[in-house]
């Protein structure tokens, strides 16, 4: 392997994230993070590990306080923006949206914010009504699956 190659570092973080040593494997992310800080592949594969970690293998309090404190802000702005008579919300949009509305009434809450870089556009589709469904399903098989 040449020194700046980041190939075997995303072996090494996916083998021991397999094994259950997540600390080891975001250390192996993180080296190669540091190797090729442009690297789409590297980025992409801490920013997933990071909030798979964070979704489904956190603490049972952390993902609690974090699904309390998102009711808690959307209660809010449910009272805030929703006009009931016109049954939408009285923004731009007539939706409430992330990152518009939420993020900023996290921040005026004082309540941290994080974020992820993602290296594609296409990595963010957004879901809005039932018939965007489909259009992500066909979007996902099409991209090529990695072990």
């Amino acid at each position: 392997a040449r020194p700046n190659e980041v190939e075997p570092y995303l072996v090494l973080a996916r083998y021991r994230f397999r094994t259950g040593d997540r600390e080891a494997a975001l250390a192996a992310l993180d080296t190669a993070l540091r190797l090729d800080p442009e690297s789409d592949a590297v980025r992409r594969e801490r920013a997933e590990r990071i909030v798979e970690l964070g979704v489904y293998k956190g603490p049972r309090e952390r993902i609690a306080e974090a699904r309390e404190v998102v009711e808690s802000v959307l209660s809010q702005l449910y009272a805030e923006l929703f006009n009931t008579f016109e049954n939408r919300y009285e923004t731009g949009s007539g939706e409430l949206g992330y990152p518009n509305e939420m993020v900023k009434a996290c921040l005026a809450g004082n309540i941290p914010v994080d974020g992820a870089a993602y290296a594609d556009p296409d990595e963010l589709i957004g879901l809005k009504t039932p018939a965007h469904i489909p259009l992500i399903e066909a979007r996902l098989r099409q991209r090529e699956v990695w072990p």
